[in-house]
């Protein structure tokens, strides 16, 4: 019985059995990019927390980037209600460097937001 082999066990093609198992590949859609051409054009938010609370009641984190110089500003918040992420988006970036092109976002709630797109439209910015 050594060596014996059931009749039917070994294909013609010993790939076939491996490729059939294989399941097909998904059809993806193309990453959208979005490049920027000038400084201070195009920003990236979002929030980060809850982290632990400091001294001074501040448990998130609104981070605000700059897409083409890389330029980032961590604002400290105590709560992330849209009234909070808009108020600190005008008083940080907006007060001091002014109104931009476009803010790409997340689709968190304080960023969907009327008051949140509110602000946008009256800077004319872009949310996207």
């Amino acid at each position: 019985m050594l060596g014996y082999i059931p009749k039917g066990y070994i294909h013609d093609n010993p790939w076939s059995c491996s490729r059939n198992r294989i399941a097909p590949r998904r059809r993806t859609a193309v990453l959208n990019v979005f490049p920027p051409k000038d400084p201070f054009a195009i920003l990236s938010m979002d929030r980060l927390g809850p982290l632990t609370e400091t001294t001074t009641g501040n448990v998130f984190l609104l981070i605000i980037v700059d897409r083409f110089s890389k330029l980032v500003r961590a604002v400290p918040l105590a709560g992330v209600t849209a009234t909070d992420v808009s108020s600190a988006f005008c008083r940080v970036w907006i007060s001091l460097y002014g109104p931009l092109d476009s803010v790409l976002t997340a689709n968190g709630p304080q960023f969907a937001s009327l008051i949140f797109q509110c602000a946008c439209n009256l800077m004319s910015i872009q949310n996207v």
